[in-house]
């Protein structure tokens, strides 16, 4: 893993982790994601944040997913749920926490990472046309880590909106971003890649874009 800090505004900070898992650890995410892809319901299944329209309330997502803890009972049962366990474990992203809270005099949020004991797990697919407008997640912190097995699309970066500013944060696959989820973010919309290769769009799952989601907060 390779872990740095990212200033996404003045005063606002996030923690980045490229190779976040290892090699075994993605091959039984990619067994998990085979089990759980039937699974998978629309915007309006994973509780996606809403607006007003002139029309009526409208979702902000387009998009599969599902969240893990509706389908295990037990944690321990879910690839996924135990290798991502490392975020809140982890000796080199416990220091650089520590180093935020320490040094950086804007760390409100930082400082109150030591007090969160819950989490729940979303894991989300986009494909042609998907995207998740600007919302903010009803959490304390969020981690977005992105899964880009293929090229078959582009797009489906996170754009960050705090006090007029906007920065955009372009994922590597297999990277996790660590942020107060007060911040608001967006999918930007994934579309084909003209470049890849047509046939292999037909019936692989790991054509599309994932990420799995942790929205920690307190209980």
């Amino acid at each position: 893993m390779k872990i740095r800090q990212l200033k996404l505004f003045d005063k606002i900070t996030a923690i980045v982790v490229n190779d976040y898992y290892d090699e075994s650890e993605l091959s039984s995410i990619m067994t998990e994601i085979q089990f759980l892809e039937p699974k998978l319901g629309d915007e309006n299944k994973t509780r996606a944040a809403t607006e007003q329209t002139s029309y009526g309330e409208r979702r902000k997502k387009r998009g599969r997913g599902v969240f893990l803890d509706d389908v295990y009972t037990d944690r321990r049962f879910s690839s996924i749920l135990t290798v991502s366990r490392k975020l809140f474990q982890n000796d080199q992203i416990r220091k650089e926490i520590n180093t935020i809270q320490d040094q950086d005099k804007d760390a409100l949020y930082w400082r109150m990472w030591n007090n969160l004991n819950y989490d729940s797990t979303l894991l989300q697919c986009y494909t042609n046309g998907d995207y998740y407008d600007y919302h903010v997640d009803h959490s304390i912190f969020t981690s977005i880590t992105t899964l880009k097995f293929t090229n078959a699309y582009v797009g489906g970066d996170l754009m960050f909106r705090y006090n007029g500013e906007e920065n955009l944060y372009q994922a590597e696959h297999n990277s996790t971003i660590l942020f107060p989820s007060v911040v608001d973010h967006r999918v930007d919309e994934v579309k084909h890649n003209p470049d890849s290769n047509k046939n292999y769009l037909e019936n692989n799952i790991f054509k599309m874009r994932w990420s799995i989601a942790h929205l920690i907060s307190m209980r």
